[in-house]
């Protein structure tokens, strides 16, 4: 979720636009990579002061499969979730590779352009 403009900020810079990459990047890895889960919304808040990798909060909401229990799910949803917090310094470097400036902005336009939440994908 994003509640974020998809204008007028910088992406390079503006915190509220990097998570909003890495939410989408960890709820699309969870739904991708855990079979028992079927959808996902990530939501992500920052502190002023504190390092990228450090939100003040992290919240995955899980639907899973015919009421599997997600508890049973937080090994692997922790790992997928500290993996990508750890790549942010990465996402942050692609953002100022310019060859992928455009497809990286456009994902952030698209990701809040008339969206209210954060739900990925479902699996097939």
């Amino acid at each position: 979720m994003s509640l974020e403009a998809a204008a007028g900020k910088n992406p390079l810079t503006h915190i509220g636009k990097i998570y909003n990459v890495v939410a989408r990047e960890i709820a699309e890895m969870l739904v991708g990579n855990v079979p028992e889960i079927t959808a996902v919304q990530c939501l992500m808040v920052s502190r002023i002061g504190q390092p990228l990798t450090n939100p003040a909060l992290l919240q995955a909401k899980l639907a899973t499969r015919e009421g599997f229990p997600a508890v049973e799910l937080k090994g692997r949803t922790d790992e997928i979730v500290t993996h990508s917090l750890n790549r942010l310094p990465m996402l942050v470097g692609r953002l100022r590779d310019w060859r992928n400036r455009d497809f990286l902005i456009s994902t952030l336009v698209r990701d809040t352009a008339g969206t209210t939440s954060m739900l990925v994908g479902s699996a097939h």
